[in-house]
């Protein structure tokens, strides 16, 4: 009966949980290391420990002084070569506390936060000593300056993708409305850079009050915008695609509020362009895109008719199960288990549109793919 379906669709959802966290860290790297032009003869030059901690020794005294911002820009590349750096450079008396001092200083603090940003890109330890830095950064979110707005969410981004602990820290000093904010910005790498930050804040554990949060400030409405204005400008899409993923994952309210805006025609459109790409890696909205639709499907019999109606959802899926990329034809099959416990004409529809052979054929492969199989069969 359909209680029973409804019951099935829900354990669906839970049983995608790991899946669906491993196939996303998979894609979507969360944290991203800041390279200036210059960083490819940076990265090739070999340089051993004592001569690193000398060098980081003598930029620290530079800073502050006439050739501060020389000493900051060169201080950032090489703060992006890695852990090792980064931790000789916590480890110099006073590192932290020269930094954070610069972030006050108007002309340099664009470049200090890019030294934050690579910090923060770093291990979880590292992570943990740039969050003292969360403050300004937040504080960045309403500058004037479009380039130290960028930069501040891509340090914050950085900040929320390390785990709970540093994600709840910022919350609790107010990145979610200074990043809702953001993401109304004219420009196009400020927004994808705060959406970029606002999904990592909405993913993981016990996320319910923060997307509660967030759709308290009506993100939902400024996300629909957002895509309306930037459509052609695929990164910042992709980007809007996961804070969509985060935020209806779980809870069906956000699912409808997002599709009360007109979300899902538009999330529809872009799933049936990215399939149709030559590379649909290239294409990097697809996953997300293909797993706010499914977050939609799984929330209840209206929501699922709303995602199928028009059948474009169905004949995306079958192209997907055709190709060649694992992770999107394990995502595509979790999808269709959700529509298989719908109505009975929906799933007629489904099988007619030649799902079936996709589905046995991978019974033939991985684990995975067979138990995601076996489950939508």
């Amino acid at each position: 009966n359909r209680a029973d379906e409804r019951t099935m669709r829900a354990r669906r959802v839970g049983e995608s949980t790991a899946l669906r966290k491993q196939q996303r860290e998979k894609m979507m790297s969360l944290k991203r290391v800041h390279h200036s032009g210059d960083d490819e003869d940076e990265q090739d030059k070999i340089i051993d420990e004592a001569a690193a901690k000398i060098e980081i020794a003598e930029l620290l005294k530079t800073i502050g002084g006439p050739d501060s911002a020389r000493a900051l820009a060169r201080l950032k590349r090489f703060l992006a070569r890695g852990s090792e750096i980064v931790e000789l450079f916590l480890k110099t008396d006073h590192a932290m506390e020269t930094l954070l001092r610069v972030l006050t200083v108007p002309g340099q603090q664009l470049d200090a936060c890019s030294c934050i940003t690579n910090i923060a890109a770093s291990i979880s330890a590292h992570t943990t000593e740039a969050m003292r830095a969360a403050p300004y950064l937040i504080s960045f979110l309403g500058s004037s300056d479009a380039l130290l707005q960028e930069q501040a969410a891509w340090g914050l981004g950085n900040m929320a993708g390390d785990g709970p602990a540093c994600r709840d820290a910022l919350l609790a000093q107010g990145a979610a409305p200074a990043l809702v904010a953001t993401l109304q910005s004219p420009s196009a790498s400020v927004v994808q850079q705060a959406a970029f930050a606002a999904s990592n804040l909405l993913r993981g554990p016990n996320t319910h009050a923060i997307v509660q949060s967030f759709l308290d400030l009506q993100v939902e409405h400024v996300v629909q915008r957002r895509f309306v204005e930037f459509a052609s400008v695929e990164g910042v899409i992709s980007e809007l695609c996961w804070v969509l993923s985060f935020l209806t994952a779980n809870n069906a309210d956000a699912v409808t509020r997002c599709v009360a805006t007109g979300l899902a025609p538009m999330l529809l459109a872009l799933l049936e362009y990215g399939v149709s790409s030559l590379d649909l890696l290239a294409a990097d909205f697809v996953l997300p895109a293909l797993r706010t639709l499914g977050n939609v499907s799984a929330a209840s019999d209206e929501l699922l008719e709303v995602a199928t109606a028009d059948g474009r959802l169905v004949r995306s899926l079958v192209a997907l199960l055709a190709s060649s990329h694992r992770h999107l034809k394990l995502e595509s099959t979790w999808v269709l288990s959700n529509i298989a416990t719908g109505p009975s004409d929906l799933v007629l529809r489904t099988i007619e549109a030649g799902v079936l052979p996709h589905l046995v054929a991978m019974l033939s492969g991985a684990f995975e793919m067979r138990k995601e199989a076996a489950f939508a069969l």
